[in-house]
């Protein structure tokens, strides 16, 4: 009998942190909901794919760069934006990095982020490329940084852009919200793999 409530009170916390959590994504995507042009990329000649040039923001004016040894890779972003490394736990992220827009007054959003680096295990890599397929994603090849990867963009209702690319044993999941493309893709053109 004891176990059957204990089973039952858990069952009720459990529900209320997935409800809370769902409120709290809900909450964050219509509070910092704001309308940006997003900027063009255009992609030189098929024999110089890792080479882009980012158009069209007014965004890109001081830059800072991120730098990280122990995985080995570099960018440049926005001076107004910032980075927060390992801001929330999963058994199938190794490290994760979270961009906090100029909107969030610097406070990292994980759970609806507008700009997500995270390097996961390739079963959890896999599980997602087949949940974005279900959702509609359109997959196209791209390359970051010199490495070939797969880019998935959603043709409605989702307003995210995804990036996988291999790294060693591990996947590298890059993900923006639509919203923010322009900085996603200066991030995107000044990606350095460093090993």
């Amino acid at each position: 009998m004891a176990n059957y409530f204990k089973n039952k009170y858990f069952l009720i916390i459990l529900l209320l942190v997935i409800i809370s959590m769902i409120v709290l994504a809900i909450y964050s995507r219509l509070f910092y909901n704001t309308t940006e042009e997003s900027s063009v990329i255009k992609n030189y000649p098929k024999n110089y794919p890792e080479r882009q040039i980012v158009e069209g923001s007014s965004i890109m004016s001081a830059l800072k760069t991120y730098h990280n040894e122990e995985y080995g890779f570099e960018f440049q972003y926005p001076e107004n934006w910032t980075l927060h490394a390992d801001t929330f736990y999963s058994p199938f992220s190794r490290f994760n990095l979270v961009g906090a827009s100029p909107e969030e007054n610097g406070r990292p959003n994980p759970i609806a982020s507008p700009l997500l680096i995270n390097i996961v295990t390739p079963d959890f890599a896999e599980g997602v490329v087949v949940n974005r397929k279900n959702l509609g994603a359109m997959e196209t090849d791209i390359v970051v940084g010199g490495i070939n990867g797969k880019k998935y963009e959603y043709i409605e209702n989702i307003v995210k852009i995804s990036i996988d690319l291999p790294f060693g044993e591990y996947k590298m999941i890059l993900g923006a919200d639509k919203k923010h493309e322009d900085v996603f893709n200066q991030i995107l053109a000044s990606f350095k793999f460093l090993k």
